[in-house]
């Protein structure tokens, strides 16, 4: 019988290094993505008490980054479900960045329509 929990069969299971980054992209968290499809993902984290609700997810051999609104929280998992197909996040100090696997740390204009 199918696991009726994972509701797309393009997901991959092998845990892979990533973090999130949110704070207008002067924050960044590692964590350990134990599972992910085209829905969402299972985040593991060291200390979920400094995660928030929104952000967004860099899986080292992705890009672009996700963004992500936490759905359920079970110690130190958190399941999330990817937002729109959106790639930047707003910078708090007048326009949108471009997210890049520098952990957020060069941030590259991107112009907005």
């Amino acid at each position: 019988m199918a696991d009726q929990r994972r509701p797309h069969s393009t997901a991959a299971s092998a845990p892979r290094r990533g973090f999130i980054v949110f704070n207008g992209g002067f924050s960044t968290i590692d964590c350990v993505i134990r599972y992910t499809s085209a829905l969402g993902a299972n985040l593991d984290f060291e200390n979920v008490e400094d995660v928030p609700a929104q952000f967004f997810l860099h899986i080292d051999d992705w890009t672009p980054s996700r963004q992500c609104v936490v759905i359920w929280r079970m110690g130190s998992v958190l399941g999330v479900e990817f937002e729109e197909d959106n790639i930047v996040e707003p910078d708090l100090l007048g326009g949108p960045i471009l997210l890049d696997a520098g952990h957020a740390q060069t941030k590259k204009p991107v112009p907005v329509d």
